[in-house]
């Protein structure tokens, strides 16, 4: 349930921890990728990028009129001319053209923080014993890591990386050695295909 918005700016909801914040304060966004594929119908596509989605760019204005109606109220209903960040999913198959540079360099000269999640563990945490499996692909998340640094080392601007965002995992929350692997192996590994 969305926490009512009054007149007055500010939040008021049954969480402790946004009662009486204002919304200037809190960062909007959006995601899960950089390019939207609209279904015009007669098997007619559009495509617009988050950034355009955002600022009502090129692939939005070139859209047909009924599609740039809809996202003009998708862009006043949700507020999205106000994001301040884009999240996208790293997942262990992640491939580089899920998120070509060019529309990632657009997004950050537009204003935009792309957060990426990386997930590489991610619901294989819950599957049989981590502590046994995640030392067997320790090797394999090492080469994402740095690959995936090599890839955020072309651009120019601020990046947010998550590293594993779902770590409120049974198996994990006991485990403290977990988190010196994602230091060793993760960020660390980013950092070197980064330089």
């Amino acid at each position: 349930m969305p926490f009512p918005v009054f007149a007055d700016g500010w939040i008021h909801g049954n969480g402790a921890n946004l009662n009486g914040v204002p919304l200037s304060s809190i960062m909007r966004g959006f995601g899960d990728r950089l390019v939207w594929e609209f279904d015009l119908g007669n098997g007619e596509r559009h495509s617009v990028s988050s950034v355009d989605m955002v600022h009502g760019g090129p692939s939005a204005a070139s859209a047909p009129r009924r599609l740039r109606r809809a996202l003009d109220e998708l862009r006043e209903d949700h507020a999205l001319n106000q994001a301040g960040f884009v999240s996208l999913w790293v997942t262990p198959d992640w491939n580089t053209s899920w998120y070509p540079p060019k529309d990632l360099q657009d997004a950050l000269d537009g204003g935009l923080t792309p957060v990426f999640l990386d997930w590489f563990f991610g619901d294989g945490l819950l599957a049989g014993e981590p502590r046994a499996n995640v030392p067997k692909v320790i090797d394999r998340y090492a080469d994402h890591s740095r690959r995936f640094g090599r890839f955020l080392g072309q651009f120019d601007g601020d990046i947010l990386i998550v590293m594993e965002p779902e770590l409120n995992k049974p198996s994990i929350e006991g485990w403290p050695e977990f988190g010196e692997i994602v230091r060793k192996h993760g960020i660390a590994q980013i950092r070197a295909g980064v330089e």
